[in-house]
């Protein structure tokens, strides 16, 4: 896990940088396979969204045998806001994951919260407020 400075800085600078604008959404899809003798074999995938300060992004790889992981990605950036969201999940169900949230306040700070998923379900929560470095 990251030091709580380093996920308020990284919150801050997603804040600071990104900008949110309506554009049109752009759509990529992808798909890899390698498959040798036996039966053997793993498939690629790969799905993004973006557009309108918002970003989908699905990465998915799989044997032929039935075992692989989905990794989920979300993001969106609005005005003076930003929230994100990592999860993985493996082909038995079981998943884990990250969620960010940070705010811009008026006065130079910004507020953050970030929930960490461990795969048995348990949970830590780090939430602050930082100012201007």
């Amino acid at each position: 896990m990251f030091p709580t400075s380093r996920i308020a800085a990284a919150a801050l600078a997603a804040l600071v940088t990104c900008a949110a604008t309506a554009a049109e959404a752009r759509q990529f899809h992808g798909s890899r396979g390698i498959h040798g003798p036996n039966g053997r074999g793993v498939t690629r995938t790969v799905d993004i969204t973006r557009g309108g300060g918002q970003r989908l992004e699905t990465r998915s790889l799989q044997t032929d045998r039935g075992r692989g992981i989905t990794s989920q990605r979300q993001r969106e950036v609005a005005e003076g806001s930003f929230t994100g969201s990592r999860t993985r999940t493996l082909n038995n169900g079981t998943h884990w994951g990250v969620a960010t949230n940070a705010t811009k306040s008026g006065n130079g700070t910004a507020s953050y919260e970030r929930t960490y998923t461990g795969p048995g379900g348990e949970t830590l929560t780090r939430s602050g407020t930082v100012g201007r470095w």
